[in-house]
């Protein structure tokens, strides 16, 4: 039975207890899971990586499961080892999640086998920062065993505010680095589930998190107001909580509702990005 060591960064997420008690729950033994807390993103993801090389002989697989991700059902980290079984060639495999905000499936899991390194850091975020592989990375993001975890089940005003604003500097490209045009066209389809989702639920967290995507349009921001540990971030949660979401929806309602002006206004941001900045190619692997 392969051995697996599971990290989970913590930054104040409602669902941490039922991470914890859904991997209890699992049918597959578990042998150990450690939590970081409150850091920032590319801290977190530093202090996670250096675990696991650093317990690399003691385990055989490493799982990052988020703070904010519940295990689907008991059998599901037995089904994503079983691929690990079968394919010894296999060192990473990514997975899909069902997330609460867009009501649809996104990547947001991933599995190592423990011969991976991950090097010193150059510049890459947190996210995007992949290992050196001896073997394979696969994608079973959409077939069995995928969706391997709800994502985000019940968030609180943070999580959806800060959901908002990692997405849209995603789907317009917000930063200094070379622009991604997939990255880009997925992350604004993000968005877009995200407007008809809060349009029919009025649920005030989606609200939150549209307005978080107007901020990001509107202001001149950094990849670091999206951390917990940014002032600001806190400042602007607790201008757009007065909100009610009638007050939201009527706010956003005028460009988002029509697909021509929502459309046009992913357009021009995006394109005023690749005029800036050279285009990044992600590494085959």
């Amino acid at each position: 039975m392969l051995k697996i060591l599971i990290g989970t960064m913590y930054s104040g997420e409602r669902e941490l207890d039922r991470c914890v008690e859904a991997l209890k729950d699992q049918t597959y033994y578990y042998r150990s899971q450690f939590l970081i807390e409150h850091l920032p993103e590319n801290a977190a993801h530093d202090q996670l990586y250096k675990q696991f090389m650093h317990h690399s002989g003691e385990y055989d697989l490493f799982l990052k499961l988020d703070a904010d991700m519940v295990l689907a059902d008991r059998d599901k980290l037995g089904a994503a080892v079983s691929l690990f079984e079968q394919s010894p060639n296999l060192d990473h495999a990514v997975f899909s999640v069902q997330d609460w905000m867009t009501s649809s499936r996104i990547i947001g899991i991933h599995m190592y086998r423990s011969r991976v390194r991950w090097p010193q850091r150059a510049g890459q975020t947190g996210a995007d920062f992949l290992p050196e592989l001896q073997g394979q990375r696969r994608h079973f993001t959409r077939g069995h065993p995928s969706p391997l975890a709800l994502h985000g089940p019940d968030p609180g005003p943070a999580q959806a505010f800060r959901y908002g604003l990692r997405c849209a500097h995603k789907a317009f490209q917000i930063g200094p680095k070379g622009v991604r045009p997939v990255q880009a066209i997925t992350h604004w389809r993000l968005l877009r589930r995200l407007w008809r989702r809060f349009d029919l639920v009025r649920d005030p967290r989606l609200g939150l998190a549209l307005m978080a995507v107007e901020h990001a349009l509107t202001h001149d921001v950094s990849a670091d107001l999206c951390n917990y540990t940014n002032p600001r971030f806190w400042q602007l949660l607790n201008l757009f909580t007065a909100m009610t979401p009638v007050e939201i929806h009527d706010h956003l309602r005028p460009v988002w509702a029509g697909r021509v002006r929502r459309e046009s206004m992913w357009i021009r941001t995006f394109t005023q990005q690749l005029v800036r900045r050279p285009w990044r190619a992600r590494k085959a692997g």
